[in-house]
């Protein structure tokens, strides 16, 4: 593990899930968190593996099997190109949803957490060019938190959860549906993608991006 990322993980003992992507399917689908319970992902149409990230399309995508806890706390975070269209998430329409996205109306980015949650925008919409540093949390209170980071600001935003309902729908890495806009076509590409079973303090988000900045830029990936 260590050979692979070259330098410890920030809080990499708590979570479940940490996909690196790109160079191949098999090296993609690999789950590096200790405590997953699903090692690799499932692999839906024909994603494209090129260095350091992987393309990916509503109809070619990665299924963790990875699930989570409506009621409890978590943290989702990705480095992906922006579309409007979902990057990570259960994708489940209706009030169980539980993702990043953005929608075309507002051109802004947002996590739901069970039904609602926080936004943060507008954003510059640049399919297939920058790869950016975004990040949802959740409390066990339902606060939400969405993050952003410009190259030079984190950037934030707060929310509260709510429609807390069990859901058996599992995380999926990829642009798809439930947030009722026209699906994107785009391709959309993912350099990493972590997920927590607890809502990660802002200190510990920017900790998450000075690694993952570091890490992947040693894998030939510039991230904003």
């Amino acid at each position: 593990f260590t050979k692979s990322v070259g330098i410890a993980t920030p809080y990499i003992e708590q979570a479940v899930g940490f996909w690196l992507f790109g160079g191949s399917e098999a090296a993609s689908v690999r789950n590096w968190a200790p405590n997953s319970t699903t090692s690799r992902a499932t692999v839906t149409g024909t994603p494209v593996y090129e260095r350091g990230k992987v393309a990916l399309t509503p109809v070619n995508y990665l299924d963790t099997g990875e699930q989570l806890d409506p009621q409890g706390a978590f943290t989702m975070i990705a480095v992906c190109t922006a579309s409007l269209q979902t990057y990570c998430g259960t994708w489940h329409s209706g009030i169980t949803d539980a993702m990043l996205y953005s929608t075309s109306n507002t051109s802004s980015l947002y996590f739901a957490a069970e039904g609602s949650g926080s936004g943060l925008g507008p954003i510059s919409f640049n399919p297939g060019q920058n790869l950016r540093f975004i990040a949802g949390t959740k409390t066990v209170q339902d606060v939400t938190m969405v993050y952003q980071h410009d190259g030079t600001n984190l950037l934030s935003s707060s929310g509260i959860a709510g429609n807390r309902n069990p859901s058996a729908n599992t995380y999926r890495v990829g642009p798809n549906g439930g947030v009722g806009d026209q699906l994107d076509t785009t391709v959309q590409y993912h350099a990493a993608n972590l997920l927590f079973p607890l809502a990660l303090s802002e200190a510990q988000i920017l900790e998450m991006y000075d690694y993952l900045k570091a890490l992947l830029a040693g894998r030939g990936v510039a991230m904003l």
